[in-house]
């Protein structure tokens, strides 16, 4: 996906331009700082992108990036922001506590794991780490 953003830039339909320019600008600021509310942002965006896709039709000309690849990003970044809720909402469930060592251990691995699918498809090595 991360090739393919200055092509949605360049080649959408009147139906899908005002999406894909929002999808656009939530990459970039996802790419430089890829916190959880940057990557809701990023999800909201590629949701509703999908919509105007759908609402555009087989025929209308849309973007240069397969709608599986849309979908499929859709879903990875969906997950990682599941683990972003999951852990505020532990994180209330157990205040004035901290959580459990090892469940707090398993998510943080998990967002970890999650996180890299998601800089992989935004082309992003360097915020792997995040």
């Amino acid at each position: 996906m991360g090739s393919n953003v200055r092509q949605i830039e360049l080649e959408v339909s009147p139906m899908t331009s005002r999406p894909a320019a929002v999808l656009v600008t939530a990459v970039k600021r996802a790419r430089a700082h890829p916190t959880p509310d940057r990557i809701h942002e990023l999800r909201i965006a590629v949701r509703r992108l999908e919509a105007s896709i759908g609402l555009a039709g087989p025929s209308a000309p849309l973007l240069p990036v397969p709608v599986g690849e849309v979908t499929r990003f859709a879903r990875i970044a969906g997950a990682l922001r599941d683990l972003d809720v999951t852990a505020a909402w532990l994180a209330g469930a157990y205040r004035p506590d901290p959580v459990p060592t090892g469940l707090a251990g398993r998510l943080r691995r998990a967002r970890r794991r999650q996180m890299a699918a998601v800089t992989r498809r935004l082309g992003n090595r360097r915020s792997e780490r995040a």
